[in-house]
């Protein structure tokens, strides 16, 4: 049996680091990888011997054949075991099929790989509720194993899936190509809905164009069989996954990016397998099952009720996917995880009355919620509004323009529900003013630190729409640095969730020095307070939210800047998208406990201090 490209006893961190460190050396040299391989076309196929009957099942599409020719038996053979088919079905109904990529084989610890998340989207783009979900992993021959969704990322497109048996296949991370590929032609791998395996040889699209809509608008082109599948040189040498695969073009996820992915997760999932064997074992032997944890307040158990399910559509969230996911789910990213302390402790932590300031937004297209956020009042033209992130009404799938049939609701710190208008925005510097309609509530504008002394201590604050909680978190003020495109961001090292986007930064006076975004691993990202002033400046000269940015410019650059903002294109705002996961699929702490004055951040990676 392939194992990993290590011994099981050592750390999976060992082979990730020496790679990472390895990319990185080669970086230093003027950017560039290393010089490609020498290797001419003669030298695959060495050894003299053919590939045509050596892998079991057919080999389809007659191009695929003269792409086969080529490669010696060695290496067609590590091909054909790296690579799964993975159908997607609910109860004997079809619903999608791709390709799986080998990333892990140990005895006892079943077979892990790594596919495209299209197999998610698959059950999650449609209003259908599912009954019987399951995943079907064929390899070679005619054995159909059952397949289990252990993770996603609908944001970088990838999946990992296991089962629980131990394959016979070729793990692919233990050769890897270290020569550039961006003008190399390449063997595309993967398998039909049937297990036949089909081969192809194309090239690298460009990693500036790697979204599906901005490559093609002809899906008929595209072919779902290939998403997943494993992208190798012709010596055998893996560069990484297909995420989809235009004409002959394909577009990668690169094995640096999957050695990353796994760093810290692999071991993890290989226990998790390990305990559901030991569950099953216990099982046959007439013994009950291990005991299961439930220290996360939001974990889910064998599966949810039709009323549930719908409950979630209308805050607009994924449905869970019933049966092919691991018991124990939670949905992370939501817009109700809270963090912090959270309203006695508020108050009695801050004695001002910035509580009263703070309110909790959310859009709707019709009934079901697209986005919710905290906002504060703001004194501003001699009225009192709502200063927010932009966020709120931005386009699904393309924050550079507004959704105008989008419903805006404002929860007010007494509770009520009153309508929201927007008034000006700017997608650029995501920052919006709402007003609120029909308000019978006495709202207080938060007060403004005007000076530029920097508090020792700073909090960071938000209100939840559904359950309108306050919560508060306190940090420091930190000179890291993160992947945010705005030039004008400060960070602190308060973490917060997604409900506190638009929310107060302010000092442990209760003054507010600026306006909260989010960032899933490194602090808290803000706007300076003096930096919104230059924004609300601009907003003071226009009419109407449509003639403030609205980012209609064909050619992405912002409509206006404040001064000093030497961007060429408009900002871009990424919010982490919510998804099941199982509940012990912890994500890397950033930064690591123990650790907070030991390192900084630069453009997002971690550097410690000597």
């Amino acid at each position: 049996m392939l194992q990993l490209p290590f011994s099981p006893k050592e750390s999976w961190s060992s082979p990730v680091n020496s790679a990472i460190g390895h990319v990185r050396k080669i970086r230093r040299r003027a950017g560039h990888f290393l010089s490609r391989s020498s290797k001419n076309k003669a030298a695959h196929s060495k050894g003299g011997q053919t590939t045509k009957s050596l892998i079991s099942g057919d080999l389809h599409s007659g191009s695929i054949q003269d792409v086969w020719a080529t490669l010696s038996a060695e290496v067609a053979s590590k091909l054909s075991k790296s690579v799964v088919s993975l159908a997607l079905s609910d109860g004997n109904i079809p619903i999608y099929a791709c390709s799986g990529t080998a990333i892990s084989c140990q005895e006892g610890s079943g077979t892990i790989f790594l596919t495209s998340a299209s197999l998610v989207r698959a059950f999650y783009d449609t209003e259908e509720i599912y009954d019987n979900l399951k995943i079907e992993v064929r390899h070679e021959g005619n054995e159909v194993y059952k397949g289990y969704l252990a993770k996603y990322d609908l944001d970088k497109n990838f999946a990992v899936v296991y089962t629980m048996e131990s394959l016979d296949v070729h793990v692919v991370l233990s050769e890897h190509l270290k020569d550039r590929y961006a003008k190399k032609k390449l063997v595309a791998v993967s398998r039909n809905k049937y297990g036949g395996l089909i081969t192809k040889s194309v090239m690298v699209g460009s990693h500036h164009n790697s979204n599906r809509s901005e490559v093609c608008h002809d899906i008929s082109v595209m072919a779902e069989d290939w998403e997943g599948g494993p992208l190798f040189d012709f010596d055998g040498k893996f560069v990484g996954m297909n995420k989809f695969l235009a004409m002959d073009t394909t577009f990668i996820l690169s094995w640096m990016s999957i050695l990353i992915i796994f760093k810290h997760y692999l071991p993890t999932l290989q226990n998790r397998i390990l305990k559901r064997l030991q569950n099953l074992k216990r099982v046959r032997d007439g013994e009950g099952p291990g005991e299961l944890s439930d220290c996360h307040p939001e974990v889910h158990r064998g599966g949810l009720d039709k009323e549930h399910v719908e409950y979630l559509n209308s805050l607009g969230y994924p449905k869970p996917p019933v049966n092919v996911l691991d018991d124990g789910l939670i949905l992370a990213y939501s817009f109700e995880e809270n963090f912090g302390f959270v309203y006695g402790e508020v108050i009695k932590k801050f004695p001002c009355d910035i509580h009263q300031s703070v309110v909790a937004l959310a859009s709707f297209k019709g009934e079901r919620r697209f986005f919710a956020c905290t906002g504060f009042f703001i004194e501003w033209k001699g009225c009192t509004i709502i200063l927010t992130s932009a966020s709120l009404v931005a386009e699904s799938g393309d924050r550079n323009k507004i959704d105008e049939n989008l419903r805006i609701e404002v929860l007010l710190p007494n509770e009520q529900r009153r309508q929201g208008t927007l008034q000006h925005y700017s997608l650029h510097y995501n920052v919006a003013l709402v007003s609120v309609n029909d308000m019978d509530f006495h709202a207080r504008p938060a007060n403004m630190k005007l000076d530029n002394e920097c508090p020792p201590q700073v909090a960071a604050l938000g209100r939840c729409f559904e359950s309108g909680k306050i919560m508060a978190v306190c940090g420091d003020l930190v000179d890291w640095t993160g992947t945010l495109d705005c030039n004008f961001l400060i960070r602190s090292s308060c973490k917060t969730t997604k409900a506190g986007i638009g929310g107060p930064l302010i000092g442990l006076d209760g003054k507010v020095i600026g306006m909260n975004f989010y960032d899933k691993k490194i602090g808290t990202p803000y706007m300076p307070w003096d930096v919104i002033l230059k924004i609300l400046a601009c907003f003071e000269n226009e009419s109407s939210a449509a003639e403030v940015g609205n980012g209609s410019d064909p050619s992405d650059a912002p409509g206006w800047k404040i001064p000093g903002d030497g961007s060429v294109k408009l900002n871009r705002w990424p919010v982490p998208l919510p998804y099941w996961r199982p509940h012990d699929d912890v994500e890397e702490q950033e930064p690591p406990e123990g650790c907070e004055y030991q390192c900084t951040y630069r453009n997002g990676e971690r550097w410690c201090y000597r």
